[in-house]
């Protein structure tokens, strides 16, 4: 796989044209330089260098951590998935952790996320929870999906609301514990999945029993 290329594009908004480049893997400890990039927001969207318009929001790529056995493939739409040959390549060499995601937010998030040391499952298991009592005690409050953060105080998630505040949930460890408890000892939860969101845990929860 080539880990990128150059081509020609032309900007719709100024009419501008460049070259950028079109980024196929990111391998974390040959190019450190690109997960920061990435993490800052600096990568993906690429914009026009005349006018700042979005070229494209982002690209079909891997992102690979070997010290962490971690591979996410960000899908473009009419591209054909890397990561499940990956996969079976591995396999013999003791396999690894694979995600698929659709957006540069969702891969950042979840690089934040094993980044942590954290189970993406459990994360998203809190993420459904926390959206949930948010609608149930102040309906129409949210503005968007919470977002992993993390900062001195450790991992969380944010949700902006439409009063302009914020609400924050704190993954501490002992929350942390109960829900990989309580939500991840199921048949249903163990079965092996590279896309874990919210489609994936209320599909859990029902097939357990829980809603």
């Amino acid at each position: 796989m080539p880990v990128s290329t150059i081509r020609p594009v032309q900007c719709k908004g100024c009419g501008y044209k460049q070259s950028i480049w079109d980024v196929r893997l990111i391998n974390v400890q040959k190019s450190p330089k690109l997960k920061n990039k990435l993490l800052q927001g600096k990568l993906f969207p690429m914009r026009c260098k005349q006018c700042g318009e979005i070229l494209e929001q982002a690209q079909h790529c891997i992102y690979m951590d070997p010290k962490q056995a971690l591979f996410i493939e960000l899908c473009a739409p009419g591209e054909s998935l890397k990561l499940p040959e990956i996969k079976e390549n591995l396999a013999r060499h003791g396999g690894g952790t694979f995600s698929l995601v659709r957006t540069a937010e969702e891969l950042q998030e979840k690089i934040r996320i094993f980044d942590c040391e954290l189970d993406d499952r459990v994360v998203e298991v809190i993420r459904v929870l926390m959206t949930a009592q948010l609608e149930d005690q102040s309906p129409g409050l949210m503005d968007g999906r919470p977002v992993f953060t993390v900062d001195k105080a450790g991992p969380q998630l944010i949700c902006a609301c439409t009063d302009e505040s914020e609400r924050v949930c704190p993954i501490s460890q002992p929350l942390y514990e109960r829900v990989q408890r309580q939500y991840l000892k199921s048949k249903a939860a163990q079965e092996e999945t590279m896309i874990v969101d919210s489609a994936w845990v209320y599909r859990i929860l029902v097939q357990s029993g829980k809603v």
